[in-house]
């Protein structure tokens, strides 16, 4: 679950930067945080999974998410098939948030579950931030295709700032 939740974070520092990335890196993110979130309410059983009130929250992170992913600036050169997302750090911000707080569960199975009242917490907010980063992704995924295209690399690109 760290490892995944460490791995949406590192996959969502170019975005973050303002970097070039490919349209397929988009989803990355999104995709190991939800991993990670899925890990964490699993265990140690998948009859876990059958909490519909955690995933009504879920769904509802998602549509906040997508709602923001709608309206995020995006920069698409369709040519060399990459994005650029100016001005737009929360992705980033957001996967941190979810490496901290996996790193927190694992710090809290570590103390051999001293802070058990806590795990529900825990999964409460992980789940809202992969939710979110699920809806973000999906929707800034699906509207790449839609911008207009801007020269981004080659002969014609404009510095990177």
């Amino acid at each position: 679950m760290m490892l995944a939740a460490a791995g949406a974070a590192a996959c969502a520092v170019p975005e973050g930067r303002r970097r070039l990335i490919r349209r397929w890196q988009l989803l990355l993110p999104a995709a190991l945080a939800a991993v990670a979130t899925l890990l964490l309410v699993a265990y140690p059983s998948f009859s876990e999974l059958r909490r519909p009130e955690l995933w009504m929250f879920a769904l509802g992170a998602t549509v906040v998410g997508f709602v923001r992913g709608q309206f995020m600036s995006l920069q698409v050169d369709h040519a060399w098939r990459v994005v650029r997302l100016p001005g737009v750090p929360d992705g980033l911000w957001m996967a941190i948030v979810l490496a901290l707080l996996a790193a927190l569960e694992v710090v809290r199975a570590v103390d051999g579950g001293v802070a058990d009242g806590f795990l529900p917490t825990l999964e409460f907010a992980m789940v809202m931030v992969a939710g979110y980063l699920v809806g973000r992704a999906i929707a800034g995924w699906a509207r790449v295709r839609q911008m207009p295209n801007s020269e981004l690399r080659g002969p014609m690109a404009a510095p990177r700032p």
